[in-house]
């Protein structure tokens, strides 16, 4: 008989529990969920979280989702070091032994091993934004693109340049910066070969050549190339805006 690795057969073990799901009842209940989430509006979500303005129906879904700020994860896989903060999240880790990728979005085709990530994926599609920051307003799909921005808001610049003595919140803006004093452009465009310091400039020249105008006023349809415009103009359709 033959010897099977012992990954393969944990693989399988959890193959044979996803034949005796019905997938397609997974992913519809899924879908369904991610719509009920951007549709049902008249839903009334009492429970807010404090760190990220995040709201919830219920008091549970508040406190598995304020885990995430804590760091608290009391939930361990058996197969291998991680745990997780959420025992939903737990389960979808465990099928992801198996190499299969269950989960398929209707919409485009791309398949996951977990559907958390399918439904995080959804959001593409839904244009669902459920991260709100309270102090600007700008909203974010994923939790890891929130907590970036809210370093932008806070007071501590521990990223300090030795030349100049300008300090930033993120080390990535610091790299940037430091690039000015080097004289070091390492970012080209394709279009004309001009070169860059920074990637955002050279994103930002390049819509030159593309026309492209990736920021929509969602008042009245209106894009732009730079969010700075974007912002400027929106200020036109909010009367106490406009007044400052």
């Amino acid at each position: 008989m033959e010897n099977k690795d012992p990954e393969e057969q944990v693989g399988m073990r959890i193959y044979s529990i996803l034949e005796n799901q019905d997938l397609n009842k997974v992913k519809k209940n899924l879908l369904i969920d991610s719509e009920t989430e951007s549709k049902k509006t008249e839903a009334i979500k009492m429970f807010l979280c404090p760190q990220c303005g995040r709201s919830f129906t219920q008091r549970q879904n508040l406190k598995i989702h304020m885990r995430i700020h804590t760091g608290e994860k009391p939930f361990e896989c058996q197969l291998c070091d991680k745990s997780f903060s959420d025992p939903r999240n737990l389960r979808d880790h465990k099928l992801s032994h198996s190499g299969v990728r269950a989960f398929g979005c209707d919409l485009c085709g791309k398949n996951f091993r977990i559907s958390s990530h399918l439904k995080r994926h959804m959001r593409i599609h839904t244009n669902e934004k459920p991260y709100l920051c309270s102090i600007c307003g700008q909203s974010y799909s994923r939790m890891d693109h929130f907590k970036e921005h809210q370093k932008l808001h806070a007071d501590v610049r521990p990223h300090v340049c030795t030349e100049c003595g300008n300090s930033f919140n993120l080390a990535s803006h610091l790299k940037d910066h430091q690039k000015r004093h080097t004289g070091e452009k390492p970012y080209k465009c394709s279009h004309c070969g001009k070169g860059f310091s920074q990637s955002g400039s050279m994103r930002k020249h390049e819509r030159i050549h593309t026309g492209l105008k990736p920021y929509i006023c969602s008042s009245c349809g209106k894009t732009f190339t730079q969010s700075s415009a974007q912002l400027k103009h929106v200020k036109m359709h909010c009367p106490m805006l406009s007044k400052g």
